[in-house]
C-alpha cells in the first residue's frame, strides 16, 4: 500500500512537470528566449528620445563630474521616478547657459547605462533558459532511474535505499525547477521596466529643456 501511494505521488509530481509545456519555450523564433515580451536586445534612442542628437555627447558624459554623478542616480531603480523628476528639474535649474548641452549629456548617459543594464539582463534571461533545460533534463534522468525501482516488488536493501534517495532527489529537483519558473514573470518584466524608465526620464529631460 505504501509503495502504491509513493508511486502515485511520484507520477503526479513528475507527470505534471514534464507533460506541461515549459515556460521557457514561449518564443518559437528564439529557443533561448522564454518571455512573452518581444526580445529587443538593444534599445534605439529614437524610441525613447526626440531631443537633440546624442552622438556628439554619448561618450562625453563621464568626463563631466556633475553629470557622471547624476546619471547613476537616475538609472537606479532605487530612485523613484518622482525623485528622478525632481533631480532632473534641480539639475536643469542649476545648469545655466549650458543647459541644452548638459541635459542632452545627462540623457546620453542614462540611455547608455540603461542599454548596458538591459543587455546584461537579457543575457541573464537566456542563461536562465539554458539552466532550466538542464534542470528538466536532470529531472528526466532521475525519473528514468527511479521508475523501474518504484515498480519492482522484490527490491534488495540497496535498491530500496537507492529508491529512497532518488525520490528525495526528485522532489528537490522539481521544487527548484518550479521555484525558478515562478520567478520568470518578474525577470521577463525587467527589460520592459527599464525601457519605460528610459522613456520617462527622457520625457522629463526634454520638458526642462523647452
Amino acid at each position: 500500500m505504501i509503495m502504491k501511494k509513493s508511486c502515485i505521488v511520484l507520477a503526479v509530481i513528475t507527470g505534471v512537470l514534464l507533460a506541461a509545456p515549459p515556460a521557457w519555450s514561449a518564443s518559437p523564433l528564439d529557443k533561448d528566449w522564454p518571455c512573452v515580451q518581444r526580445k529587443i536586445p538593444t534599445l534605439s534612442a529614437g524610441v525613447v528620445w526626440s531631443g537633440p542628437p546624442l552622438e556628439p555627447v554619448i561618450t562625453e558624459w563621464r568626463n563631466h563630474p556633475d553629470v557622471a554623478q547624476l546619471v547613476p542616480k537616475l538609472v537606479s531603480r532605487r530612485t523613484s521616478l518622482e525623485d528622478a523628476t525632481k533631480l532632473i528639474s534641480d539639475y536643469a535649474a542649476s545648469a545655466g547657459a549650458d543647459k541644452l548641452t548638459l541635459m542632452t549629456m545627462v540623457f546620453a548617459g542614462v540611455f547608455s547605462e540603461i542599454n548596458i543594464l538591459r543587455s546584461d539582463i537579457i543575457r541573464a534571461i537566456e542563461r536562465f533558459t539554458l539552466n532550466q533545460r538542464r534542470r528538466a533534463d536532470d529531472i528526466r534522468t532521475t525519473r528514468a532511474e527511479l521508475g523501474p525501482l518504484m515498480v519492482k516488488a522484490d527490491k534488495t536493501p540497496a535498491e530500496q535505499t537507492r529508491a529512497t534517495e532518488l525520490e528525495e532527489q526528485l522532489k528537490w529537483q522539481v521544487r527548484i525547477h518550479e521555484d525558478r519558473e515562478n520567478s520568470l514573470g518578474y525577470i521577463c518584466e525587467t527589460p520592459v521596466i527599464l525601457e519605460q524608465r528610459a522613456f520617462s526620464i527622457g520625457r522629463d529631460i526634454q520638458n526642462v529643456m523647452n
